[in-house]
């Protein structure tokens, strides 16, 4: 029974680890596919609109949506909106599972 348990122990803090060293970075990547006359969606063909990277010591950048108009770069607005929500949900949800595994960890009596 005691192996059981340092077995159960010890692949918990291996899928502990996993999710930690992913969190170090997280990315967020927006990407646009363009709908045909007939309504029809390759999803395949996506391609990036805007990125987001946020490092667990505080560094981040974004690539941001632009629209060349007359010769002049313009950052388009409502694309950066739509991604910066894309990007709010993402850090909303891996503060939950951090929060979640912290929450496992205290649980464990050692």
């Amino acid at each position: 029974m005691a192996v059981d348990f340092e077995t159960s122990l010890r692949e918990a803090a291996e899928t502990i680890a996993h999710y930690v060293k992913d969190a170090a970075t997280l990315t967020v990547e927006t990407r646009y596919v363009i709908v045909d006359d007939d309504g029809d969606i390759d999803f395949s063909q996506a391609k990036p609109l805007a990125q987001t990277v946020i490092k667990l010591d505080g560094d981040s950048s974004l690539v941001a949506p632009m629209r060349l108009r007359d010769g002049r770069l313009e950052l388009d607005a409502d694309l950066l909106r739509l991604h910066n929500a894309n990007v709010q949900t993402a850090i909303d949800y891996r503060a939950r599972i951090l929060s979640s595994l912290l929450e496992m960890m205290q649980s464990i009596e050692l």
